[in-house]
């Protein structure tokens, strides 16, 4: 009974330090674009075939600014929908989203307490009535992660996910469209975990190292 106990402890010490407190929390600021969203100014041009204006705006063109360029995403633009400019017509999460068009940036820096392995996540879609695919190359402190091409006949929403590793003190994240034309690709629910601190991860092997031990000072029963 007491070794069982004790193994109860052991698992339950594990389960605890298995996802470390910080993993869940992204550094990337606004990753959904809600808060530079319900701030934003959106264009309400001629009635689309969607209804309700055109519900879009760019962070610096004259008469269709958002207004809020630099908070905290820079370069490009926001849609609220249903927009004739955005498809797919919902948001991946929440009710904004961004978009990539021509060689436009999407650009944030975000603040990172220790320097570390991590993974970038976000969700993309094509634009299917306009310009074609495109394609977007990742950069973390000018270091290229990785490209992707959206799916112009499918737009909707799908998730990708690259390695980066995080410096400690600023980072620089950046989505770089390579069309010369007007293809465009939508952007939402970005997010970059932090990195555990090292206490976190001490606890889990203490955890598993104590789970071993207990596993191997159980007494053995005869199989006779």
């Amino acid at each position: 009974m007491k070794m069982n106990s004790a193994l109860a402890l052991a698992a339950a010490a594990v389960s605890l330090t298995a996802v470390p407190s910080t993993a869940n929390a992204s550094v990337v600021i606004d990753g959904s674009f809600e808060n530079q969203g319900s701030s934003a100014t959106f264009y309400s041009g001629p009635a689309s075939s969607v209804g309700g204006g055109d519900g879009y705006c760019y962070f610096g063109v004259k008469n269709l600014a958002c207004g809020n360029a630099g908070s905290p995403w820079t370069g490009t633009g926001l849609i609220n929908p249903p927009s004739a400019f955005g498809q797919p017509f919902t948001a991946q999460n929440g009710n904004y989203y961004s978009f990539i068009q021509g060689t436009q940036i999407l650009a944030q820096t975000f603040v990172s307490s220790l320097a570390g392995a991590s993974q970038l996540s976000f969700w993309t879609a094509g634009r299917s009535n306009n310009g074609g695919a495109q394609t977007v190359s990742i950069f973390l402190n000018s270091v290229l992660v990785g490209n992707f091409t959206t799916n112009q006949s499918t737009p909707t929403w799908v998730q990708r996910t690259f390695n980066v590793n995080l410096a400690s003190g600023n980072n620089l994240l950046e989505f770089r469209g390579q069309a010369t034309t007007d293809q465009t690709a939508f952007i939402d629910n970005i997010s970059v975990p932090a990195v555990p601190e090292p206490s976190a991860w001490a606890m889990l092997m203490l955890g598993f190292g104590l789970i071993g031990y207990v596993m191997r000072r159980r007494p053995r029963t005869s199989t006779r």
